[in-house]
């Protein structure tokens, strides 16, 4: 676990090129706890009231959420950086109303310049992301007014606990801190690395705000009492956070 340098986009893409067949094996094999039992119940929490006529998956990685949404979903695509991992999901996932393209937000919302999303999910990417401005307004100009946003994120309060850097002396909660490490789950830790970005909690809610983004809710998930046996380390705070946002576009009076 180290502190690191300012990383592009695309040096975070490579990262999860070299880690796509790995984090297929452990979503496949059920090892991954917090996604099974923890992202996925939120975000269909979070989704439930919303119009899912046509869904965008940010970030979906090896496809496993973008399949799943699918069964909610009239219309669903599924959008990742990482080449390796759309290949991975593109052969894995194949349903009629789903796709995967090899994209990120940015550059997805450049060749889609008509706001026709009703909904976008973003699972555990707004903390991957190397310039989260830039990504809050390019999903803001692919979302239909009245549209949603829901993401999960690691949490910023909790999460640098878990991972035992809070009180590493180049930690400041308030300062943007690209932070470099082994990936792990709970049941399992890999050779490969990757790259997340700590952000305070503020700037996340500011940056949605500036956008015309409205947070209508938010969870902070605990496994329940009925799984939290299988969980290794101590559950009792929240490592995630999930919000559900709506945009509302403010119209020329001129």
């Amino acid at each position: 676990m180290k502190k690191v340098n300012r990383k592009t986009n695309v040096d975070i893409a490579l990262e999860w090129d070299q880690i796509s067949d790995v984090r297929f094996q452990q979503i496949r094999d059920n090892k991954d706890l917090s996604l099974k039992h923890i992202l996925k119940p939120c975000i269909l929490e979070l989704i439930n009231p919303c119009n899912k006529e046509k869904v965008l998956d940010i970030g979906c990685g090896t496809g496993n959420l973008t399949s799943y949404l699918a069964n909610y979903s009239d219309e669903i695509i599924g959008i990742d950086l990482s080449g390796k991992s759309i290949e991975v999901a593109a052969e894995n996932f194949q349903r009629e109303n789903m796709s995967f393209q090899n994209y990120s937000i940015e550059q997805f919302a450049k060749f889609n310049n008509e706001s026709t999303y009703s909904l976008v999910v973003a699972n555990m990417v707004l903390m991957d992301v190397a310039e989260l401005p830039t990504v809050i307004k390019s999903i803001k100009d692919i979302i239909k007014n009245n549209g949603h946003f829901v993401f999960t994120i690691t949490h910023p309060c909790y999460w640098p606990v878990y991972w035992e850097y809070f009180d590493e002396n180049w930690f400041n909660y308030k300062e943007e801190l690209y932070i470099e490490s082994a990936f792990k789950i709970a049941t399992e830790k890999v050779k490969h690395r990757t790259t997340h970005i700590h952000r305070s909690l503020e700037h996340y809610v500011n940056t949605l705000c500036s956008e015309g983004f409205i947070i209508e809710k938010m969870i902070e998930p605990i496994p329940n009492e009925e799984v939290l046996p299988v969980f290794p380390k101590n559950n009792s705070y929240p490592r995630f956070m999930g919000i559900r946002c709506k945009l509302l576009k403010t119209k020329n009076k001129y």
